[in-house]
């Protein structure tokens, strides 16, 4: 599999310029795949803070 050109298509989906089909084709992966990247993709969480309280106050 070439990183670079799945990265290129997956983005290229992500933006709107190709169809799902049209991104995993030019990717050379499933259409499985192609959804789950996008999916996954530049995802970015936060790890918790050890000054954070584990569950916020809940509201009286």
């Amino acid at each position: 599999m070439n990183v670079d050109r799945v990265r290129t298509a997956v983005a290229l989906h992500v933006t709107g310029t190709l169809s799902e089909a049209e991104a995993a084709r030019r990717a050379g992966i499933s259409r499985a795949r192609l959804r789950h990247y996008a999916r996954t993709c530049g995802t970015v969480v936060a790890a918790p803070s050890a000054d954070a309280p584990e569950e916020p106050p809940s509201e009286v």
